[in-house]
């Protein structure tokens, strides 16, 4: 699935974002760590994500102050991925306090660009007991980046968004060959 364009000088990289009303694409820039550290609900309003996780909406009254103390006591844990080329991955889990799951609600896939600059390029609200991490595979050789998620229904499926990593940024992997090998195997009609 592609998820990125990974256009020379990272002006291009996309953000997938799955909120409360459904997802979204855009192309936010890279921030320093500490940006993201805190509850998304605590973003500038110009981030795309404050209105998609419904902090906030057109017409809508300041936060509570019971509100406010939930924002600013989430909790937020770092996990390395690993590193694909000169990019390294993170996992960035957030536990919002007071919604239906024990434990992390919230992921977002974090890339390092540079120093203290990162890139979220995969955001996804819990839905389901399952909230599996994501992880690096080799594909042909080559690093793959697996970002999973669970859509909520009632299965055991996990939907994988694929990243390959370039000079220029993320990619989706090309699986045409393997279709046209898959298709050469198939008896003819």
């Amino acid at each position: 699935m592609h998820r990125a364009d990974g256009t020379a000088g990272f002006a291009g990289w996309q953000r997938h974002a799955d909120g409360e009303k459904g997802g979204f694409t855009d192309s936010p820039p890279p921030h320093p760590l500490a940006y993201f550290l805190v509850d998304p609900c605590l973003r500038p309003d110009s981030d795309a994500l404050v209105r998609a996780l419904e902090c906030t909406w057109d017409g809508a009254p300041p936060p509570s102050p019971a509100e406010r103390e939930r924002r600013a006591n989430t909790h937020t844990n770092l996990v390395e991925v690993g590193k694909i080329g000169g990019f390294t991955i993170y996992d960035l889990w957030f536990s919002r306090n007071g919604f239906p799951y024990p434990g992390p609600d919230l992921r977002s896939v974090l890339v390092k660009t540079a120093t203290d600059q990162y890139r979220e390029i995969d955001v996804h609200i819990r839905r389901g007991v399952a909230f599996p991490g994501s992880e690096i595979v080799q594909l042909g050789g080559e690093p793959i980046l697996i970002a999973k998620s669970h859509d909520g229904g009632n299965h055991n499926r996990i939907a994988e968004a694929l990243y390959m990593f370039r000079q220029s940024g993320p990619e989706p992997p090309d699986f045409k060959a393997v279709g046209r090998a898959a298709t050469e195997l198939m008896p003819a009609k």
